[in-house]
Order: C-alpha cells, then sequence, then structure tokens
C-alpha cells in the first residue's frame, strides 16, 4: 500500500531538501497571514476547469539520477483532477474523490478505489482541496507554512498529519504569483522528490 501511495504522490500531484530545512518550513502559517494566504489559494476556484501543461522532473537520490516528462493537465471542481503524460511515454491518470484510474503506455488500466484503502481516501481529500482553491479545507490535512517572496509571489509548505500519507510523502511545497500556481514540489519519505513546473496552454 506505501509503495502504491507514494507512487500515486509522485504522478501529482509534485526538488527541495525539506529535511534539510527549506526557508518557507520556518515559517508557521500565522492567524495574521492566514487572510493573504486564503487569498492566494481562492484564486485556484476563480475557474471551474483549470487546464495547462506541466513538466516533471523526479529525483532519485538513491541511483542519482532526474526523470523528466511532459504532459497537460484539467482540473475540474466538483469531479476532479485529469493528468496526461505524453513525453517520454503516453499514460493518463484520474484522480477523483473516491477512485484513482490509471493508463500506462501499454493500454493496461488499474484502478483504485477510495473504500479499500484509507490512506488513499485521505490522501484524495488533501489533493482536491489544495487544487480546488478551498484554503479553509487544507487546515485539516496538513500543518500549513507560508511567507511571501515577493510582491505577487508566495511559497506555502504543507506536512501531511495523516501518518499513513505521511509515511509516503513527508512534505509538499507550492510556488504562485498573484494569480495561478506556478510550482509544486513534492518530497518522498524515502528522500526522493518531484518537481511540477506549470505553464498555460
Amino acid at each position: 500500500m506505501r509503495k502504491g501511495i507514494s507512487g500515486l504522490l509522485v504522478l501529482l500531484a509534485a526538488a527541495f531538501a525539506f529535511a534539510g530545512g527549506t526557508p518557507v518550513m520556518n515559517f508557521p502559517l500565522k492567524d495574521t497571514d492566514k487572510p493573504a494566504f486564503e487569498k492566494n489559494f481562492s484564486v485556484l476556484s476563480a475557474h471551474k476547469v483549470i487546464r495547462g501543461n506541466f513538466r516533471q522532473t523526479k529525483t532519485v537520490p538513491q541511483i542519482k539520477r532526474n526523470f523528466v516528462s511532459e504532459g497537460t493537465f484539467s482540473i475540474a471542481q466538483g469531479y476532479g483532477i485529469l493528468w496526461n503524460v505524453n513525453k517520454p511515454f503516453p499514460s493518463t491518470l484520474v484522480i477523483t474523490a473516491d477512485k484513482m484510474i490509471q493508463k500506462s503506455a501499454q493500454g493496461k488500466t488499474s484502478v483504485m478505489d477510495a473504500s479499500e484503502n484509507a490512506a488513499f481516501r485521505h490522501f484524495s481529500d488533501m489533493i482536491q482541496s489544495a487544487f480546488s482553491g478551498k484554503p479553509k479545507e487544507l487546515y485539516k490535512h496538513f500543518s500549513v507554512y507560508y511567507c511571501t517572496t515577493g510582491k505577487n509571489s508566495w511559497t506555502a509548505g504543507f506536512v501531511p498529519l495523516e501518518s499513513s500519507v505521511r509515511s509516503a510523502v513527508s512534505a509538499l511545497e507550492l510556488t504562485g504569483g498573484a494569480s495561478a500556481l506556478e510550482t509544486v514540489r513534492i518530497q518522498s519519505a524515502d528522500g526522493g522528490t518531484t518537481l511540477y513546473e506549470f505553464s498555460a496552454e
């Protein structure tokens, strides 16, 4: 189960060395910063459907290699997330509130039902919260960190509260501007990291 959840988060849901002390992790979210934090995340819900391109760089320290892939994504409020990898090998991932469907380059389809996996259920809830512009829901799933890095730039850090999720992913870090999410970095419990860089279609 741990391997499956870790793989899901790597696909995403996504380096910074959190364990070594990323700057934002030095700034727990304060009550005085909550209005700015919630405003920045609310821009993600300005549109019912968000589409764009992504570039993923996965770092595997055990073999000292980076793996790069590219594709497109769609986030539909109330429905879920569609992740299409185009390069180097095509694959598709769909995440909803109650299941995950993955189709490999070989055409094999696998389905994970949330009712059968508590860790995935917690993970799905927190990912939906992060990408649907519902900042207050994030407080249920994460310890939250936040700082501004420029006039219209911000960085937010998240440590999962649920131990079953934290055993696969130790932290996430998001950066954004005035109207868009720019990057997601994921720190796996095994020391690996995954960076997602987003751009408009």
